[in-house]
């Protein structure tokens, strides 16, 4: 597909207002993480079906599939960030438990590499075609996403640096997405949505890992600690999934 690999550009927006707190708008900082010992990641070409409803999020649209990603920092506690990379046509998937020396709260977290034995596979992919899940971890051993903060990945175009992109595994079924300002493991029966929408399709090549596609715009002036929702419906019933998340700050405009 002659996708040309190149470094993620942190966008000047991500930089400058961009944040998860008032330390990273005060003076941005990058930490690096430190990659595990042993690897894990696997390349099939006869690729099996993924069963995970939330299957990636990002925070604004990549120009390019990249040889390193950024995340926000992980809340202060975390010892670690854990990233998943999943291929939307399910080939190529990696789970792998990135250290993070000292407390990377407020600040920005970039991650490499995404692949040690697979360079030319995944060249061969456009950054549309390949879903990040990254999420803080209590041990530099566990890469286990229950109880778990999801870090929303940063883009690295500024236009769309105010949505955040779920990519999602639905089975086939309609879904749709919604963002709510609690820190609850469900939202009240009384609370509304800070923001919400239906999903797309994912459109192109073979959906494995992932079939839908959902963008939601983060409301002005919110940030912190919030709970995602995918509601997938079968028409007969519904089922809803949540996941805690971290909001960054986002500029006025």
């Amino acid at each position: 597909m002659g996708v040309h690999w190149m470094s993620l550009r942190l966008f000047t927006l991500a930089l400058a207002a961009l944040a998860a707190g008032p330390s990273l708008a005060q003076a941005p900082q990058v930490l690096d993480a430190t990659p595990p010992d042993r690897f894990n990641e696997s390349y099939d070409v006869s690729a099996p079906v993924a069963g995970s409803p939330l299957v990636g999020l990002r925070l604004g649209d990549l120009e390019a599939a990249p040889n390193s990603i950024t995340v926000i920092g992980p809340p202060s506690g975390d010892l670690g960030v854990c990233l998943r990379v999943t291929t939307k046509d399910g080939r190529f998937s990696s789970a792998n438990n990135f250290g993070v020396s000292g407390d990377a709260s407020g600040r920005l977290v970039r991650i490499s590499p995404l692949t040690l034995q697979y360079q030319s596979q995944l060249r061969q992919y456009p950054a549309g075609e390949i879903a990040f899940r990254a999420f803080g971890t209590g041990s530099a051993e566990e890469c286990v996403p229950a109880h778990a903060v999801n870090l929303p990945v940063l883009g690295s175009d500024a236009a769309t640096a105010g949505r955040l992109v779920l990519f999602a595994n639905g089975k086939s079924q309609p879904a749709s997405a919604a963002l709510y300002a609690t820190d609850a493991v469900q939202p009240p029966a009384d609370l509304q949505p800070l923001t919400k929408a239906d999903c797309d399709p994912a459109t192109g090549g073979t959906t494995v890992a992932y079939d839908l596609i959902c963008r939601l715009d983060l409301p002005a002036g919110f940030s912190g600690r919030a709970l995602l929702a995918l509601e997938f419906s079968d028409g007969f019933s519904t089922d809803s999934y949540y996941y805690a998340t971290l909001v960054p700050q986002l500029a006025k405009p």
